[in-house]
């Protein structure tokens, strides 16, 4: 499968610092599947002093560096076990729960070796690209969507009070970014013992774009707003960098991350 990507994080107008974190494949730009593992990783920080940062990037860089390990000594295995592709998506989704589990007890026991990171968390989000397939990891409210043929969709759900309220019907999509509420979050990496992970996979189609983002850009743009500006015809590039600017411009109230990845051809068997 091959994809071109960019990535922008910017500190936002509130802050001095940044407590985002992603981690993108070794290639710059483009990669095809024999070079590298395709795997994006997007973490939101939080904690008092640097531990958010610290926390988000750990994360990121345990799970990453976990997750190359896992492709290059698992999946040739897997494959000649010769599964179907449901049975195959299954024993990789469920290996990839058991390594952000694993980051998550790394980072535990990091942050109760010193009082600074005390409390220390992340929410994490990734996105691993196989067999004409992206699967998605989430835990916190980073969040994936989906833009294909003309049409965005929110891939993930949030795993927060103001989501709950959204399922039960209510809060409307729109309210949620506004609500007082919007930013506590009832699961993230670093402050519970084990995880509940939200796993999803989805077949794609060249064209698609997948991206990935913090609250910091969907707190500030409606899905509206963001499906307006990945219509754009531009390159990736300069889709992300509108992204981060129209955030910037509806009040940038937070760190703002957004990763765009653009399917540019699907091989099956990669």
């Amino acid at each position: 499968m091959d994809v071109r990507y960019h990535a922008v994080s910017n500190e936002g107008r509130r802050y001095n610092h940044n407590e985002d974190f992603f981690l993108l494949p070794k290639e710059k730009g483009v990669f095809t599947t024999s070079n590298c593992p395709k795997v994006f990783v997007l973490c939101d920080g939080m904690g008092g002093a640097n531990a958010g940062e610290v926390a988000s990037k750990l994360t990121a860089q345990w799970f990453s560096e976990a997750m190359h390990n896992y492709l290059s000594s698992e999946l040739e295995m897997i494959t000649d076990l010769k599964l179907d592709i449901e049975s195959e998506r299954k024993v990789l989704s469920e290996a990839i729960v058991e390594l952000i589990n694993s980051v998550n007890g790394q980072l535990v026991q990091h942050a109760n070796r010193a009082s600074e990171f005390e409390g220390m968390g992340t929410t994490f989000i990734s996105a691993i690209f196989l067999r004409g397939y992206v699967f998605v990891h989430s835990v916190g409210d980073s969040r994936c969507y989906l833009y294909s043929g003309g049409e965005l969709q929110q891939l993930t759900e949030d795993q927060s009070v103001v989501w709950e309220l959204y399922k039960k019907g209510v809060l409307s999509k729109d309210t949620l970014r506004h609500h007082p509420r919007k930013n506590l979050i009832t699961m993230s990496i670093g402050n519970h013992q084990r995880l509940i992970v939200n796993e999803y996979s989805y077949k794609l189609e060249v064209d698609d774009l997948i991206l990935l983002c913090t609250d910091g850009l969907s707190d500030m743009l409606s899905d509206e707003e963001i499906a307006q500006t990945l219509r754009s015809t531009a390159t990736v590039s300069s889709v992300v960098d509108s992204l981060i600017a129209k955030a910037l411009a509806a009040g940038g109230f937070d760190n703002i991350t957004a990763m765009l990845i653009r399917i540019l051809q699907l091989n099956q068997q990669s």
